[in-house]
């Protein structure tokens, strides 16, 4: 008695559960942004250049403090 097909068989079993499981995954979503990341960009170009850092320290300063508040 071969078992190559008793393998392939198991084989192809353990494909087709994989298949559904990712068909079936309620938690499979695409990662969309959900909000502006712009300021991403913003801060790398505030490191570079020293008025732009102070700007933006004193922004992140004021956010935080708004934060807090409420």
């Amino acid at each position: 008695m071969s078992y190559d097909p008793i393998v392939a068989g198991i084989g192809l079993l353990i494909l087709a559960a994989m298949a559904l499981l990712i068909a079936l995954n309620p938690r499979q979503q695409r990662i969309t942004p959900t909000r502006d990341l712009s300021w991403i960009d913003e801060r790398i170009a505030a490191e570079r250049d020293p008025a732009r850092r102070t700007a933006w320290r004193t922004l992140r300063r004021l956010a935080t403090e708004e934060e807090n508040e409420s």
